[in-house]
């Protein structure tokens, strides 16, 4: 039976679609069989699906990609979560519009839930009244699991900042954080940003501690695995028509404002990107 992960948020811009495909590509990437689900009007994922498929090699392994209204989303995940193919259902859904109904009914159908927010007092206000519309369902669905996924955060944060920025709220914080980095704003519907893998293996222990895990950079330490090259702008793998690789660079126009950082507010640093250290 497929595992379904939720990413939620009543603002938009906090990362629920970058952080979502990202954990979509990565999940097909260790050979899961991966839909996602989009329920934003703007349909930003399906947009850049028809460009990069028209390049994709024949028999490249992506993750199914779909598109409903958030009325239909939970009778959609019913259909993928018993058709015995499917290991995991990705659901993107929209900011703003969405009915507190849709988004109970959403939670109940779900195994995991992840709320993306920075560190801003806006992103913090907002995330504390998308959880007051997601804790509810825990009482129809026990097992539920709900975390924090901090996003956006500038690598020179201590752990202890972040602790205390999010300790309010009721609901446990992932063990991993997005650095406020280019390269993690990277958006393909094909292929993973790098350092995703340990974002993922922190999921699949919480959802599934018996299966196996990827392979990640310096598995033994406790940071968040770092792009291989941050001088360059994020490429696109593609493919011509004789199936030989070709290199062109991705154009961000095709990202949704909403869900895309500004090069303004992304910090131009060198970050040593870590896990929260146990206590």
């Amino acid at each position: 039976m497929a595992k379904v992960i939720s990413f939620v948020s009543r603002k938009g811009g906090t990362g629920k679609t970058t952080n979502a495909i990202n954990i979509a590509t990565a999940l097909t990437e260790m050979g899961k069989h991966v839909v996602v689900i989009e329920t934003d009007i703007n349909y930003t994922l399906s947009v850049l699906r028809k460009r990069e498929r028209k390049r994709l090699r024949e028999g490249k392994l992506i993750p199914d990609l779909v598109r409903t209204e958030e009325t239909s989303v939970v009778k959609m995940i019913k259909t993928f979560r018993n058709d015995g193919v499917t290991d995991y259902v990705i659901v993107d859904t929209a900011a703003g519009n969405t009915t507190s109904y849709c988004t109970n009914r959403l939670c109940v159908a779900s195994d995991m839930v992840i709320v993306p927010t920075s560190l801003s007092i806006n992103d913090v206000l907002v995330t504390e009244e998308t959880l007051k519309e997601i804790l509810p369902a825990k009482k129809e669905n026990p097992a539920l699991k709900v975390f924090l996924l901090p996003n956006r955060i500038h690598s020179l944060t201590s752990d202890e900042t972040i602790r205390n920025a999010l300790a309010h709220l009721n609901a446990p914080v992932l063990n991993v954080f997005i650095p406020n980095k280019k390269t993690f704003t990277y958006t393909s519907t094909v292929r993973p940003a790098e350092g995703y893998a340990a974002v993922v293996n922190k999921i699949l222990n919480l959802l599934e501690p018996e299966s196996e895990q990827v392979e990640i950079l310096n598995p033994e330490d406790s940071r968040l695995a770092e792009p291989v090259n941050e001088e360059h702008t994020p490429e696109l793998e593609i493919y011509n028509t004789e199936g030989v690789p070709v290199i062109e660079s991705v154009h961000h126009d095709l990202t949704d404002d909403s869900e895309a950082a500004s090069e303004e507010s992304i910090q131009q640093e060198e970050p040593v990107q870590r896990q929260f250290r146990q206590d």
